[in-house]
Order: C-alpha cells, then structure tokens, then sequence
C-alpha cells in the first residue's frame, strides 16, 4: 500500500483519496474479492462457523456492554453496540482482519484501572496491535502441548463455585428449581466435554445453540403482560369517601405492570425502556408485580437496580411483588435487589403493595400529615348524614379510646357488643387461616370507617381479629 500523486494503490487498485465515493468502491471491490473466495471454498463449509462465530461474538459484546452498564450506571443501546460492531468487523474482513468482539472482562479492568472515554480503547488496541507485530515470533514458538493445556484448564475453569454448588443441591433435593438446574449444569458439562474433542469454537457454538432452545422454550411469552393504572383496581384497605375519590380520580398517577417469564438481559431491557418511559410522567409510584417470574439471572437484577435509581431520581416509587419462599425471593435479595429497593418497598402479596401505593399519593395530595389528623364524628362516612343533634347523641354515648401500635382492639370469638368509629390511624383484620395457625390479613381499615357493627347487628360472636397498625 502506497500514494503517489493523489492517489492511494492497495494491490492493483489505485482510487484518489479525497473522494470518499471512490474509497467505498475500493471497499466494495475487495470484499467481492473476499465473497469469491469464500464461492470458491463452498458456502457449506464457510457458514456453519461463520454463524457459530456470529451468534458467540454478539452474546459476548452484549454480556461485555452490559458488565460496562452495571459499574458505570449508564444505558447503552444493545443494538447500537451489535450493529456497529458487526459492520466493522465486515470492513475488517475485507482487508483480511479477523472478527473482534468487546469482552466483559477487559471492559471491567479498563473502567477499575480509570477508562471513560472512548481514548481507553484505543489505547488498548494500540498495545495490542503492538504485542502483535513485536511479539509474534515468539508467540509462533509456543508449543502445541502447551494450548492443548489451556484448552483442558479452559474446561475446568468452567466448573466455578456455582457448577459445585448447583450440582450438591440437585444431588440433596435441595435445589428450589431442580428441573432448570440440572439443565444449566447439562449445558455446562456438555460444552466442557465439546472444548476437549473438538475445540472451543465448536463447543461454544453448540453450548450457545442448546442455550437457545433452552431460553425460547422458557422465554416464549412477553415479559410484560398486563399493565393498569391504580384506579382501575384498589386495594381491600376500606377508605373515606374523599380519599375514594381521589383514588378515582388520580389513581392513574399509580402505574401496575404484571411481569411473567424469565427476567435476563434482553427482557430486563424491555422493562427498564418502559419503566423509564413511564417514570418521565407525573407518576407517584410504580408497581412491579413478579408473582409469575420464573428467575432473574445476575444481568437482568443489575437493569433493575440501574431502573430503581433512575425512578428515585424521578421522584418516583418503584415497588414490587413477589411470593415469599421462592426462587425469585432469594434471587432478589442475593442479588441486591431487595436492598436497593429499600425497606418497605418489597411485598408478598399484591394487595399490601397496592395499599403503600395508594398511601404514597393520597401522602402526595394531602400532605405527608394526612393520617395524625384526627376526624370528627360527623366526618365518619356512616355518620355524615346525622344532623349535629343526632351526632352530639352519638357523642353522649359513646367513649374516647386509644390502642397503640400492635394492640387488640378485638379478637375473633369475642362478643360483639361494641361498635367502633376509626377517627385517626389504621386497623388490621386478620382471619386464621382454616386448619392452621397462621393469620391472614384480609382488610386493612383507614379512619372515616366503622367496624365492628356487623356483629353488633347479628348479636354474633367475633369472627376476625383487629389490630391497631399504628398509633389508633
């Protein structure tokens, strides 16, 4: 390669340099060069390793930007990053080169070491391409029995902690999922034993190709499949009239999004886009409910944490769901989930979700004030429509009581000869579950309410117990 009079020669070509129109033909001319080549060595024999080279390099970039995003807090554009790199690598091909891929570990030492700008990489490449033509000979001279032990501690190396640990829990019956574990540890052992017969290309390409199947068949549903605003449902947490209507009216301000499926990169994507698009509005809370979920692996908790930053600093509440005991519980709090949510943000059960949602925006539209207010007796909702006499009768026969937070106002199988008017702070009704001896709350009670007139009415005994949730 050479200029002379303007003009740049690669082989037997020569094109001016300052039209970037002849420069693109000179691209096209040497990659159909490449593309006859490739004819004349038969497509059947390019192909299957192109793909495999493909499929290995873009879960490698993609594994690499997102290892990028979780330390350095950005979003990159996944298909950004696929497209441009696979349109170098192209031009490179055309030249000779070789394919070249971003790498999740050399992306994690650059960032430790100080990179932030695009100069890292190219000083990277430089020292590269300088080991390259400085250091060749001597990397010609490595023997063969030297890689053929790399390739066995390549394979041993991916028995980690977690191959160990996983295969104990399947051996013991203790694994949650033991049907999705011993897939993992098949795929794993699979490829281990393809790097030793045949070479790492062909293992990867076969460990990404089972891989696939594996996640199509997990994955074939949308990650998001229902989503609603807050007043379209409520929770069973009996309010005043006002606060109803508020609810009514503003309850849009509450966002609920049903997630099902595996959370991993790709859908945890599509979740942090939407939750990001939502939290531009003017939202008070977001809930996410993941009672379907299935699992979560360590990239897609890392967009969740990235997603619950960025809702925080939209002045806006990320909640979510999720059933106790279950995989996707542990997966939450081994992954940090759980903590960056932060206390009292992550629930069991959708309605005590919703019951804080709502408690977050009626917070927002009355004030943070709105439960040490103490309401009269004519602000109680069965009582509004008595005229002051009939209220000051009320008054006369009835008694001021107070309950700190936890204490029994009632409990099931007591008489019912009291009724009570809640004019400040909360009450839990919880019934005992049949056949044990757990409780389950099953209403939640704001002041404005009565309770306890049902079996005042019926003259039965009681058949749940209330509880005051805080100062009553």
């Amino acid at each position: 390669c050479h200029s002379r009079d303007g003009l740049i020669r690669f082989g037997t070509c020569w094109a001016p340099i300052e039209h970037g129109r002849q420069v693109a033909r000179l691209l096209v001319h040497l990659l159909s060069r490449r593309l006859r080549q490739v004819r004349r060595a038969g497509l059947a024999a390019v192909f299957p390793l192109a793909l495999s080279l493909a499929a290995v390099n873009s879960l490698d970039s993609l594994v690499g930007t997102i290892a990028g995003d979780s330390v350095s807090g950005n979003r990159s554009k996944f298909n950004r990053e696929l497209f441009a790199q696979g349109t170098g690598n192209i031009i490179s091909a055309a030249f000779g080169g070789i394919p070249s891929v971003g790498s999740a570990s050399r992306t994690l030492v650059n960032y430790q070491y100080g990179g932030r700008t695009p100069r890292s990489r190219v000083v990277s490449g430089v020292f590269a391409l300088t080991v390259l033509l400085f250091l060749a000979p001597i990397m010609a001279r490595v023997p063969v029995v030297v890689l053929s032990g790399l390739l066995i501690s390549v394979a041993f190396g991916l028995f980690d902690r977690w191959a160990f640990y996983t295969a104990r829990a399947i051996v013991t019956g203790t694994d949650p999922n033991p049907k999705n574990a011993s897939i993992n540890l098949g795929i794993l052992v699979s490829v281990a034993a393809l790097i030793l017969l045949f070479g790492v290309v062909e293992a990867v390409g076969a460990g990404v190709l089972l891989s696939l199947i594996f996640f199509v068949v997990r994955m074939s549903k949308q990650i998001v499949r229902r989503q609603y605003a807050g007043n379209m449902f409520h929770s069973n947490t009996q309010r005043n009239v006002k606060e109803f209507q508020i609810l009514e009216s503003k309850g849009d301000r509450i966002q609920v999004l049903e997630l099902e499926g595996a959370l991993f990169f790709g859908t945890a994507d599509k979740v942090s886009q939407l939750l990001e698009e939502l939290a531009k509005g003017p939202l008070v809370a977001i809930l996410l409910d993941m009672r379907q979920i299935t699992e979560i692996d360590i990239s897609g908790a890392k967009v969740l944490e990235r997603s619950v930053a960025q809702c925080r600093e939209r002045k806006v509440e990320l909640l979510a769901c999720v059933a106790e005991g279950t995989v996707v519980k542990r997966q939450l709090d081994d992954f940090g989930v759980a903590a960056a949510l932060g206390s009292g943000r992550l629930f069991s059960g959708i309605n005590e979700a919703l019951d804080v949602a709502e408690d977050l925006l009626l917070a927002v539209i009355w004030g943070e004030d709105r439960g040490n207010n103490e309401l009269g007796l004519g602000q109680i909702d069965a009582l509004a429509a008595m005229s002051p006499e009939e209220i000051e009768i009320v008054r006369h026969y009835s008694e001021r009581i107070e309950f700190a937070d936890g204490e029994l106002l009632f409990a099931q199988g007591d008489s019912g000869d009291e009724v009570y008017c809640l004019t400040r702070g909360r009450i839990r009704i919880d019934a005992r579950v049949p056949g044990t001896n757990r409780w389950h709350r099953i209403a939640t009670l704001n002041a404005g309410t009565l309770l306890g007139e049902m079996a005042f009415i019926d003259q039965r005994l009681r058949s749940t117990n209330a509880r005051a949730d805080g100062a009553v």
